[in-house]
């Protein structure tokens, strides 16, 4: 019995070797570093990423603002204007060298800048009234201040009220 008794116990530490060893070696283990530097790559590249779309968004802001002041610059320049009196109809010239007249003045709201416009034109060669029908468009539309239209569309649209 006791050869018996001392063969288990043999088989007991031999077996128990191999489980602590395995046990040991998880610290050093080289799919685990491997795996911990692979997270830390991906984790760096995502901080990249978030750090470049923070600055498209800065560069985005910064050009929007430039824009919108140069609108405003834009809208400026063209509310300065000179009046000129012209065949008995007043003529209005703005700093672009734009010249219009208001035939009627709309009772609707001031029309805005970037929306949608329909207009209604007569184009005469020489004089306002009676001169040679060049051009004729009915509901003509576009938007104001995008550049679809002769920038003397823009400017001289600008500013009036819907129905004139």
């Amino acid at each position: 019995q006791q050869e018996h008794n001392d063969n288990n116990s043999n088989s007991n530490e031999t077996s128990s070797i191999p489980n602590t060893t395995t046990s040991n070696n998880g610290g050093d283990n080289p799919t685990t570093t491997t795996n911990d530097d692979t997270i830390e790559r991906m984790r760096e590249k995502k901080r990249r990423r978030k750090e470049q779309k923070k600055e498209k968004k800065a560069l985005r802001l910064i050009a929007e603002e430039k824009k919108k002041k140069e609108r405003e610059q834009n809208n400026n320049d063209s509310d300065s204007s000179v009046e000129v009196q012209h065949n008995s109809k007043t003529f209005i010239t703005t700093q672009k060298g734009v010249q219009y007249c208001d035939i009627g003045i709309g009772k609707g709201p001031i029309v805005q800048d970037r929306k949608k416009v329909r207009c209604q034109y007569t184009l005469r060669a020489n004089q306002f009234k009676t001169g040679k029908v060049l051009d004729r468009g009915h509901n003509f539309g576009f938007r104001l201040g995008k550049g679809e239209v002769i920038q003397g569309w823009d400017i001289g649209v600008k500013g009036m009220r819907q129905g004139g």
